[in-house]
């Protein structure tokens, strides 16, 4: 099971799979029952103002079945990992730890250390002595929680996209 961040549908929609010109790329979104995510990036979406808060919206009622709730053990993994930030990372100013944990990126570490489910971000592990910026990778790294690419999703769930016939 994968669980998918806010920015992977932002950039989803921004770069390489725009609603025009792929569609199937939404429509696998909405029908893969191995892709979930949770409120809090659904929230985050809708406060845009675009077409992927369309999209949430006009989609609801199939994305709420792909929505985990958070339960006592999730939130148990949510105070473990707002620990690590807060005590634990010496660089990011103390606005970026606040940032992070406001956010549904720590909500959705601690879901998937739950559960097992795999992190689905465009994020890429970097050195914590190199950033000033708390990344996915570098928080699931320390709490042993799988995560991988967009890209790597669609090979491992044979995603495909095909060209449509114009007869």
């Amino acid at each position: 099971m994968y669980l998918i961040d806010t920015n992977t549908l932002i950039d989803a929609k921004n770069r390489y799979y725009h609603f025009d010109i792929c569609p199937g790329f939404w429509k696998a979104i909405l029908t893969n029952n191995n892709i979930k995510t949770i409120e809090m990036v659904i929230q985050e979406i809708k406060d845009g103002k675009d077409e992927l808060k369309d999209w949430i919206i006009e989609n609801e009622q199939i994305i709420k079945t792909k929505l985990i709730e958070i339960d006592n053990k999730i939130q148990q993994n949510f105070i473990e990992i707002a620990d690590y930030v807060e005590n634990n990372l010496k660089l990011p100013p103390i606005s970026e730890k606040e940032r992070f944990l406001s956010k549904a990126d720590p909500w959705l570490i601690a879901t998937a250390k739950e559960y097992d489910y795999t992190v689905v971000t465009q994020e890429q592990f970097i050195n914590n002595s190199k950033t000033k910026k708390i990344k996915i990778p570098n928080i699931c790294t320390c709490f042993n929680v799988k995560y991988i690419s967009l890209f790597d999703l669609l090979k491992q769930e044979n995603i495909q996209f095909c060209l449509k016939d114009d007869e």
